[in-house]
This record gives structure tokens, C-alpha cells and sequence, in this order.
């Protein structure tokens, strides 16, 4: 290799020919192009919950990206795709859990409003219709049907009425009579699946009934189990009262 002289290295026209050679090119952060991807499939956080892990790999990898590059700028380029990534994974993680929040607000809301349908419905008595909504849809009668005639004449609700009335607490609510009162102690759970006909939710909550005109002040606290299925085909929503049971223990 030729010796550069001290003439040539302070000569002008050297100096000029040697910074216009071409820089070595920089390599793309393959962190930041990562971060990038994971920032788009973040998208899938608003499907359901087990994707959350999307969007905080994405924030994760995006700040090592930037970092690495930061150490580097020399050597590496691709800061702008992990700022994106950033954002895509900051904007629909927090979306996500933002949605499945005010979901799970407005299930609990709404089976509280048709378990206290429900309830009251048996503490007045009305146990035809309390049955009703027992069962599945398509097991129930239609709108305006003439329950007190369906239970005398088909023996087998009849039979399942009588059992369901003799159960607890169902047993008890009745002997409450319409003076309890129902009041919501605690949501306890919600879970989603699906089934053949379309997404189903689970919702679990606690109710006290108390009948204030008794003077032992009973107090009886229950579990309530209610489904909400969807049916995709129509978009309809129907509820049903699946399970109710006693809650015991000093911890209930």
C-alpha cells in the first residue's frame, strides 16, 4: 500500500479527493424491524386477552432497538421503525385492555340487572317464569304462552318445576316471600368461551337477600351463575339463569 506523504496530506485537492469517498453503509437494527412487526400484530390485543403479550414484547424490543442503535449511530440505522413499533404497541395494548375492561364493567352490569330480575321474579312467586329462564332458549316457551297451562299439561316440566322450587336456596327465597330484599355483594368471575352457536359468557356473582320485616333479620347469601350467548348469525345476545347456590363459610 502506498504511503500517504506529508505533502499530500496537507494538500488541498488530496484532502478534497479523500472525503468524497463513499461512508461505509449502515447496517438496519433487525431489533428495530422486529419491534416494527410485533408493533402491527399488537393489533390482535383487541381480539382477546392472551394476546396482550404482543404489544408489551413490542414495547420491550422497540427500547432495546433504540438503545442499541443509540450506542451505535455510526454503525446502525432503523431508529424511526422503532419508534413506530413503540407506538403501534403502546396504542393498541392500551386499547386492548381499555376495551376488555369496559366490557367486563358492562357484562357485570347487565347480569346483575337480569339476576335481580330473576330473583325477584321467585320472591314474588312468579316461579313459572322463573323456570323459564332456567332452561335454555330454545327449550322455553314463546312470548305470551300460557305457562299455568304448559306446566298442568306437560308432566315433565311440571316434575322439574316441583324439584326446582324444592331445592336451595331456591326453597328459601320463596319462603322470604316479595318483602326481601336483593342487594349485589361482589363480582366474583367472568370467563368467555365459545360454542357451536357463538361466544358465551360466564358471570359469577354474589347476592344477599335479606327480608327486613322478619324480626330474626335472616339473611341468606347466594351464588349466581349467568350466561350470555351470542349468537353469531344474528348478533342477538340472550341471557339465562344457569345455577344458583348457597354461599357458606365465615369467608363467603
Amino acid at each position: 500500500m502506498r504511503q500517504v506523504s506529508e505533502t499530500e496530506r496537507h494538500d488541498p485537492a488530496f484532502s478534497q479527493q479523500d472525503d468524497s469517498l463513499p461512508a461505509e453503509p449502515r447496517a438496519i437494527s433487525g431489533l428495530a424491524l422486529a419491534a416494527l412487526a410485533l408493533g402491527l400484530a399488537s393489533a390482535l390485543a383487541l381480539a382477546a386477552p392472551y394476546f396482550w403479550m404482543l404489544p408489551i414484547a413490542g414495547v420491550v424490543l422497540a427500547v432495546v432497538a433504540m438503545v442499541s442503535i443509540a450506542r451505535e449511530p455510526e454503525a446502525r440505522i432503523g431508529r424511526s421503525a422503532a419508534v413506530a413499533g413503540l407506538t403501534l404497541s403502546v396504542l393498541f395494548g392500551s386499547w386492548g385492555v381499555s376495551n376488555d375492561l369496559t366490557r367486563q364493567q358492562l357484562l357485570y352490569q347487565q347480569s346483575e340487572l337480569y339476576a335481580q330480575r330473576w330473583l325477584r321474579l321467585v320472591l314474588d312467586g312468579e316461579l313459572y317464569a322463573a323456570h323459564q329462564l332456567k332452561m335454555a332458549q330454545p327449550a322455553r316457551r314463546p312470548p305470551g304462552a300460557d305457562l299455568a297451562e304448559y306446566y298442568e299439561n306437560d308432566s315433565e316440566a311440571r316434575i322439574d318445576l316441583r324439584d326446582f322450587c324444592k331445592r336451595p336456596p331456591v326453597a328459601d327465597l320463596i319462603r322470604l316471600g316479595p318483602n326481601a330484599v336483593c342487594r349485589l355483594v361482589r363480582n366474583k368471575q367472568l370467563d368467555t368461551e365459545r360454542d357451536y352457536q357463538g361466544p358465551v359468557d360466564r358471570i359469577v356473582q354474589h347476592f344477599e337477600i335479606e327480608s327486613p320485616g322478619d324480626p330474626d333479620q335472616q339473611r341468606s347469601l347466594v351464588q349466581i351463575v349467568m350466561t350470555r350467548i351470542r349468537d353469531s348469525q344474528t348478533g342477538e345476545a340472550r341471557w339465562r339463569m344457569e345455577s344458583i347456590d348457597p354461599v357458606a363459610g365465615p369467608n363467603r
